[in-house]
């Protein structure tokens, strides 16, 4: 006898709009133009996932090799202020050039419970 197909519905329930969620644009090579366009399909983007995005957080001209810029420390104080749950970023190579400390970051974010979306994918 053939087994019937099976067929699973998951459901997340909860509430999606929050007041908490940062969008982070980086660039190298200082751009006013790409800034710009980051943050509005990131804005697009949040307005289409229902996300009320509280604040906007720009490295214009910042190499992606460090955590050290300005930009990206003020979101990282806000993070451990309990300010931000969650960041939207087009990219990983915006937050990280180097996968490793990308890596160690995004378990940081995991362990504070801060939801991180990249454009290609949620982490």
């Amino acid at each position: 006898m053939l087994d019937k197909p099976k067929a699973v519905v998951y459901c997340r329930v909860g509430n999606v709009e929050t007041s908490k969620t940062a969008i982070y644009c980086r660039v190298a090579s200082a751009d006013d133009f790409a800034i710009k366009a980051q943050n509005e399909s990131l804005r697009n983007y949040a307005k289409e996932k229902r996300l009320s995005v509280g604040m906007v957080y720009s490295d214009n001209g910042a190499s992606g090799l460090s955590f050290e810029r300005p930009a990206f420390q003020e979101m990282m104080s806000a993070v451990d202020k309990g300010d931000i749950d969650c960041i939207i970023v087009k990219n990983i190579s915006r937050i990280s050039r180097n996968h490793l400390q990308f890596g160690k970051w995004i378990d940081d974010m995991r362990g504070k419970n801060v939801r991180v979306i990249c454009w290609h994918g949620i982490f």
